[in-house]
């Protein structure tokens, strides 16, 4: 876990792996191949005022250093979770419980052990969602069944799109191009031409890192998951 001060008391950031659906502490940290990785991102600050928490990215990697190489970057352009993207991907950011905290879920690589380190930032609550400040990612279609006059039919929504798990999805739209940047770029400028943002907002973020964690191939796999071929 990472800390770092803020303007008005002690902010303690942290990083953790959960079980399926982030319900709670995960005690293993052995993974099969492909099996989803539940994480809850946080922040706590007795003596700030209400905080919400945002993923700005992150970034799975061999050792514990961030910029070491072989690396894969699931989390870019503040808060768009690429790894959903991928054909048959589950990973998502799951609706907010509490403003401070955030849980999303990535698919464990192939490596053999990884660590998964986060940029984590906090803002005042009444802070309005922006190209900085967003949650987002991609929703697949949906696929149902249904009989009627005992004919089958199926109904398929292939409403392929980026999704905020709160507020304005059209925020999320950036996340297929470089825009994020550029329109991050105009609302920070815009806002502090009209609002003094004090010195101490600058505090209000921290980098966090957990693992190792462990995947084993899918026929290695001996919990409750196990495949047999």
């Amino acid at each position: 876990m990472t800390s770092t001060v803020g303007v008005f008391g002690l902010l303690h950031f942290s990083l953790r792996t959960m079980t399926d659906g982030c319900m709670s502490l995960r005690s293993s940290s052995v993974y099969q191949q492909g099996e989803a990785v539940f994480l809850e991102a946080s922040v706590e600050a007795p003596l700030h005022p209400p905080l919400t928490l945002y993923v700005d990215y992150c970034v799975a990697t061999l050792k514990p250093d961030p910029l070491s190489l072989p690396s894969y970057r699931f989390i870019t352009k503040h808060g768009c979770l690429l790894d959903s993207v991928v054909p048959g991907s589950s990973s998502k950011f799951l609706p907010r419980e509490r403003d401070s905290r955030l849980c999303f879920s990535v698919q464990a690589v192939s490596w053999e052990q990884m660590f998964i380190s986060c940029h984590l930032r906090a803002t005042l609550k009444q802070s309005s969602q922006s190209h900085l400040n967003k949650a987002c990612f991609f929703h697949r279609p949906t696929f149902s069944w249904g009989i009627t006059a005992e004919v089958y039919y199926q109904d398929v929504s292939l409403s392929f799109s980026w999704h905020a798990t709160e507020g304005d999805t059209a925020l999320c739209q950036c996340c297929d191009s470089d825009d994020c940047f550029t329109q991050t770029e105009e609302e920070t400028s815009d806002h502090t031409r009209h609002t003094h943002q004090p010195d101490g907002e600058k505090k209000n973020e921290a980098d966090t890192t957990v693992g190792p964690l462990h995947t084993l191939p899918r026929s290695h796999w001996t919990g409750r998951l196990s495949v047999n071929y």
